[in-house]
């Protein structure tokens, strides 16, 4: 395990990071009916996948002009892995 951590921890960029928060609000969402919980975790996982966002395109490079142009893209994502 140490070996695996060791290898992530050396690759530039949050990719892994951001598959592993999508596989959590899917998760989220097939498995919590309520919504008074189901809400205030679907909107801490999508700050947090915004922030990760954010990284990746800063270590990419590609820094994004805005807020909402990085939130957009994050949904889009997010939709497509739905289909």
């Amino acid at each position: 395990m140490g070996e695996v951590m060791a290898e992530a921890a050396g690759e530039a960029g949050v990719a892994d990071e951001l598959g592993a928060l999508r596989v959590v609000m899917a998760r989220l969402l097939t498995e919590e009916d309520d919504l008074m919980v189901l809400a205030p975790l679907i909107a801490r996982i999508a700050s947090v996948s915004i922030q990760a966002a954010r990284v990746q395109r800063a270590i990419s490079g590609q820094l994004a002009e805005s807020l909402t142009e990085a939130l957009t893209t994050i949904l889009t994502d997010l939709e497509g892995s739905d289909r």
